[in-house]
């Protein structure tokens, strides 16, 4: 899934659908600010219940390139893992990749894709909350 660049500037172009979901990254002082815990659960939660699929981050939900900060990718890794492994039952195991992408402006920007595998089992957040990822929406 999304394993060649052209894939993966065409599904920016495409935009969000069964298979792809877009998020900002905001970061605090410390930690990921934005999307909450949760949500993100919840979309890994959604994809792992369905076919598999694939959270980019640090894009925005109309495909725009944000990027994250290089000196901070480990703390978004960091929380990505976290997620996966505590906020996921049973847990999830995704493929991290990091990829340099054109922003609109010209310059590159670092976006963290993070596939999900279709599972095994039924998936929950550790909120209790059941997704599944229905066209671009989880349900």
């Amino acid at each position: 899934m999304f394993d060649a660049l052209d894939e993966i500037l065409n599904q920016l172009r495409a935009g969000e659908d069964a298979r792809a979901e877009f998020k900002e990254v905001r970061l605090g002082d410390h930690a990921v600010v934005a999307p909450n815990t949760e949500d993100m659960a919840g979309e890994m939660v959604a994809f792992a219940n369905a076919e598999g699929g694939c959270v980019f981050l640090a894009v925005d939900d109309s495909g725009v390139v944000r990027g994250l900060p290089e000196d901070r990718v480990a703390v978004v890794e960091a929380w990505v893992i976290n997620i996966a492994s505590n906020n996921c039952e049973p847990p999830v195991r995704p493929i991290l990749r990091k990829e340099r992408l054109p922003r609109p402006d010209g310059s590159e920007g670092l976006v963290m894709l993070v596939q999900i595998r279709r599972g095994l089992y039924v998936h929950r957040t550790s909120g209790g909350r059941y997704f599944v990822r229905v066209g671009s929406t989880k349900r």
